[in-house]
């Protein structure tokens, strides 16, 4: 098969770098310091997709892989810079299939044998449909679906070397959407964490919709019931799918600035998060073209 003009296939990687915005073509510029959040917990982030590494006490467990334009390279720095070496990362949870939490996922499972869990509903619309990642849009034509190594479904508990998980299904944002429930321990004291991070509004406006084939919008209601499900839980530690949902940004002024309170050991951030959360999805089903807090997710 003839090969397409090479000024051709470069317009076509340019769109591609292009449609990922500033974000995509700037990475570096995401790039933040990881910290120890609290106990176990280390944020292996960047400033807008989060990662974060549990020490399980027999291999590392990591959540969520980041953004695919530059999330391997910022992903692995961060983990040498928070003290662990990648090869320890055994397990990768996924809470979502969108393009913006899988980013090193591929990576990971190739480079290290890391194994990858993600919902069963996931791992069927990566199958069945993987335009609905968004991977088509990745300035890296490298990247590509993959087949997890563990499919977890509502009620599920996995353990992972001393850390016991349990994974609750939470549709709307995408079908294989789901929350996950840990305890952490630093010695003295434990705390149970909450791990959300499919909350954006792109996938329930009127355009998405149409091109998925939801004319009722019956996504928005399923949407807004896994939020009301959610906000029932009881969680100390939110652990959020991007640095905007728990203002980690502003919670690590605030952790400067007074050194004695940790602002991520507070279950009121899970709480307002989802009451806001209600709020906004509720006034968008009323009114499909009002603005929403937060775009993507």
């Amino acid at each position: 098969m003839q090969r397409k003009p090479m000024i051709e296939r470069y317009r076509e990687q340019e769109a591609r770098r292009n449609a990922m915005g500033p974000m995509g073509r700037d990475f570096h510029k995401r790039y933040m310091k990881p910290f120890n959040m609290w106990g176990n917990l280390w944020y292996v982030g960047d400033n807008w997709c989060s990662s974060y590494i549990v020490d399980t006490g027999e291999g590392l467990l990591m959540l969520d892989a980041g953004c695919p334009a530059g999330a391997i390279a910022m992903l692995i720095q961060t983990i040498w810079e928070a003290g662990f070496n990648p090869r320890d990362v055994k397990w990768l949870v996924l809470d979502h299939e969108h393009i913006d939490h899988i980013g090193a996922a591929g990576f990971m499972q190739k480079m290290f044998g890391t194994k990858l869990v993600m919902s069963a509903a996931a791992a069927k619309t990566m199958r069945e449909h993987p335009e609905w990642t968004g991977l088509q849009d990745s300035s890296d034509c490298f990247d590509e679906v993959f087949v997890p190594d563990i499919e977890v479904n509502e009620g599920d508990i996995l353990h992972f070397g001393k850390v016991a998980m349990e994974f609750k299904m939470a549709p709307g944002h995408m079908p294989g959407a789901m929350a996950m429930f840990f305890n952490l321990e630093n010695g003295e004291e434990t705390r149970r964490a909450g791990f959300f991070g499919a909350h954006g509004a792109n996938t329930i406006t009127n355009e998405y919709l149409d091109e998925i084939g939801d004319y009722e919008r019956v996504t928005r209601q399923i949407f807004l019931e896994s939020c009301k499900r959610m906000r029932q839980e009881k969680v100390d530690i939110f652990v959020s799918g991007h640095t905007g949902m728990n203002k980690i940004l502003a919670k690590l002024e605030q952790w400067k600035e007074n050194p004695e309170i940790n602002p991520f050991d507070n279950p009121e951030n899970w709480n307002v998060f989802f009451d806001n959360k209600i709020a906004e999805i509720e006034a968008f089903i009323i009114d499909p073209t009002r603005g929403f807090k937060y775009g993507v997710g």
